[in-house]
């Protein structure tokens, strides 16, 4: 392949390996590795016991339950932190208003989400922790809002989460008149015209999102509010949800570009038609702002923009964020120094972590190592071929 980043490619089996070495008109300084494989696993087991034997510098990918079995071999460290391309779990609640929906939209969310109390009750009655450990292996971090933590400064940090506090959520719901007043255990909206039983869907190729709904089932449930919960066809849930806003609550989530724009704009007023927007939520001073920031050039001023907005759509909650993923890398200590670590997300595969390599020692011969890539979230890498003296 002909570029000009630091590596070329030299030889490629689809599924098995890729071989690259050094560009030697690479306008930077170059790296003091003599190569670099990446090779294709299919099962962990494979890809530990070769880090573990030292025939593999690093692993990229594997599941979290796997973590255990890497944790305590010799010479062998995790880097745990937000994915170079983070993924934010999502649990939308329609709040789309009626009168304003969409020409295309029906808007039949029920009416007790448009209520800021009833939204609130519900983000204070998930328990995002047990979901971690539960979902994740305890591999994960509580979400706030769409902006995941791995988005360095764009993040607002100093935003003060719903606890989970299912007497608080009571006592929300019991302040603003929703109240169980026929003895059945769920609550009633003012006057009693409808219970709160919410419809909950989730993918249905989605094992993870039917577990997730499980757990808010059973935490809401402590609140008097009952779900109805549905498995749907994504292409099916995708139609339901926006511009029709024909649901009240869905467990889905999000990949994260680089810019938070993108993840910002689903929450302006003008994407309510076009099917960007997938809560119905619409606020002036949020769509202010989003305006603002998209043409702000000042970064500390763009980012106390973002941080606000941020902090408003967290205050009215058209979503709750159980949590962002967490990644996590192995990589052994005995071979290589220079690894790119505690910068926010982790990718030690990533170029910029591979051209600060040097050997830990002065041993010039040549070292077999490489870069193991799973399949469907099994991935293990194995980085540097071989090393140049220095």
């Amino acid at each position: 392949m002909i570029g000009s980043g630091p590596f070329r490619l030299t030889r490629f089996l689809p599924g098995a390996f890729a071989q690259l070495t050094p560009f030697k008109h690479y306008y930077h300084p170059r790296s003091h590795l003599e190569g670099i494989e990446f090779q294709t696993f299919d099962n962990f087991p494979t890809m530990s016991e070769a880090i573990s034997s030292g025939t593999v510098d690093l692993l990229i990918g594997f599941s979290a339950p796997a973590t255990k079995a890497l944790a305590g071999i010799p010479n062998v460290a995790l880097e745990v932190g937000a994915p170079a391309e983070p993924l934010v779990s999502t649990v939308l609640l329609n709040v789309a208003d009626p009168a304003k929906c969409p020409a295309a939209g029906d808007c039949t969310g029920h009416p007790a989400l448009r209520s800021l109390a009833v939204r609130q009750a519900l983000a204070h009655a998930t328990n995002k922790q047990q979901i971690i450990d539960e979902l994740l292996d305890g591999t994960g971090t509580p979400g706030m809002t769409l902006i995941p933590a791995g988005y360095g400064i764009w993040y607002n940090r100093q935003i003060r989460d719903f606890a989970y506090n299912i007497a608080r959520a009571n006592l929300l719901l019991e302040t603003a008149g929703y109240r169980d007043l026929n003895g059945d255990g769920v609550r009633e909206m003012p006057g009693g015209q409808r219970s709160l039983v919410f419809r909950l869907s989730w993918p249905s190729d989605n094992a993870e999102a039917a577990q997730l709904a499980a757990l808010l089932s059973q935490e809401w449930a402590k609140i008097g509010i009952r779900t109805e919960p549905a498995a749907i066809k994504p292409d099916a849930l995708t139609t339901i949800a926006s511009p029709a806003f024909a649901y009240d609550i869905i467990v889905w989530g999000s990949g994260v570009l680089q810019d938070p724009s993108t993840l910002l704009k689903v929450m302006t007023t003008g994407q309510l038609a076009n099917g960007v927007n997938e809560t119905g939520y619409s606020n002036p001073e949020y769509d202010a702002l989003y305006r603002l920031q998209a043409s702000e050039l000042d970064l500390q001023k763009r980012q106390q923009m973002i941080w606000r907005m941020q902090e408003i759509a967290h205050n009215d909650t058209p979503y709750i964020i159980p949590y962002y993923t967490e990644t996590v890398e192995a990589y052994r200590t005995d071979r290589f120094t220079g690894w790119t670590l505690n910068q926010g997300r982790v990718a030690l595969e990533d170029f910029s972590s591979i051209m600060r390599l040097r050997l830990c020692h002065t041993d010039h011969n040549a070292l077999i190592t490489q870069i193991a890539l799973g399949i469907d979230a099994r991935l293990a890498h194995n980085c540097a071929r071989s090393c140049q003296g220095f």
